[in-house]
């Protein structure tokens, strides 16, 4: 497996797991009606906040592992990225930014048909999500087809 295909391969398993248990967490707050009453808003920011802040630091700490476990197996990490890589990534990101925008315009019809704005708030997350793991996704996917 190649470095790419490593970095990739931990971003999509660093995310996934929490992913879940952010759905989750929110399920379980709508159904108690935390994000439906007045502090609202208050409680979706921290949620929201409280997965970027897991993600990313849970991220570099695998990301930061997975460069030590290579290296002390003696694999050569390649810093260098090709064309190969370049467009890769080009694909990768635009059917991610896809997925986000039909997310988003889902959010947008639901705000319009009355659900509540927390919940639009939580879908365009939701969305965010699914696009970042659409997006590494593609990328293993690219790499094993074309590799």
């Amino acid at each position: 497996m190649s470095h790419h295909e490593a970095k990739y391969l931990a971003s999509f398993l660093t995310t996934l797991p929490l992913s879940v248990v952010y759905a989750l967490t929110v399920h379980d707050a709508f159904a108690t009606g935390a994000l439906l009453g007045p502090d609202a808003g208050a409680a979706a920011g921290r949620t929201i906040l409280t997965l970027i802040a897991a993600i990313v630091g849970v991220g570099i700490v695998i990301q930061a592992l997975l460069h030590i476990v290579r290296l002390g197996l003696g694999q050569e990490v390649e810093w260098h990225e090709d064309e190969r890589d370049k467009l890769i990534e080009l694909k990768a990101v635009n059917i991610a930014f896809s997925v986000f925008g039909a997310g988003f315009l889902a959010a947008l019809i639901g705000l319009w048909r009355g659900l509540p704005p927390t919940l639009v708030i939580q879908l365009i997350t939701g969305a965010m999500l699914v696009a970042g793991l659409t997006g590494d996704a593609m990328r293993l996917w690219f790499y094993r087809k074309w590799g």
